[in-house]
């Protein structure tokens, strides 16, 4: 489910109204409604709901034609407290098996790009949850559920992890680095080691560098006494 809000006045007390919300909901707040038209058509959700805390919505916000287009959709002006608990009534007596469906869909779907765009530097939260058309904090929460790990430790995970295959495939250290979205040697080199346990550069080694020979020992000539 998709509930899109415009971007309130009064932050503090529809935050906290908008906090309320079941975690069954993918929540967008904006100001702008091409942002809105992009996220609602990018493909079809079970229900679609446009609030607003005011007595209508901002004039440049064309609802209704959205409406038109799009359906099931619901519209709700003048929110308060008591119309979020409705909802979320309302959600709880909803068969969940479709909801889990499209969520799990989304985030299998948000893993596939994050593995895409390893090498991306700006690959962050934000980027990866506006690729699936969701809010950030509601992705955060379903990460942390999902995986039983933070976003950032995870992609760290994910990025020295390929920067291991590719150091066994014989890439230089410099190379890999960029590879795996570091514009830093050191800082690459520091999260490596702490993962990994040896540097990058010790790890090619490892894979790259023959074990040392033993020397041959000359056999002692046999005492005959």
């Amino acid at each position: 489910m998709l509930f899109i809000f415009p971007k309130p006045g009064d932050c503090e007390e529809s935050s906290k109204i908008m906090s309320q919300l079941s975690h069954q909901t993918q929540l967008v707040i904006t100001g702008c409604f091409q942002e809105v038209v992009k996220i609602a058509t990018a493909r079809r959700y079970h229900l679609i709901a446009f609030l607003t805390f005011d007595d209508a919505f901002p004039a440049s916000w064309y609802v209704h034609e959205l409406v038109a287009n799009h359906s099931p959709t619901m519209i709700l002006t003048k929110v308060r407290e008591s119309h979020i608990q409705l909802v979320n009534d309302w959600m709880q007596r909803m068969a969940p098996c479709p909801e889990c469906a499209e969520e799990h869909s989304l985030f299998d779907e948000s893993l596939k790009y994050i593995d895409q765009n390893l090498c991306e530097t700006d690959l962050s939260l934000q980027t990866v949850s506006d690729h699936i058309f969701v809010s950030k904090y509601h992705y955060s929460r379903v990460f942390q559920k999902k995986t039983g790990v933070g976003f950032k430790e995870y992609i760290m995970s994910r990025r020295i992890e390929t920067a291991k295959k590719l150091l066994i495939k014989g890439e230089s250290v410099t190379s890999v680095c960029y590879s795996v979205g570091y514009n830093d040697l050191t800082h690459f080199s520091r999260i490596f080691k702490r993962l990994v346990g040896i540097s990058p550069s010790a790890y090619r080694k490892t894979i790259f560098e023959p074990a040392p020979s033993l020397p041959m020992s000359i056999p002692s000539k046999a005492y005959t006494g």
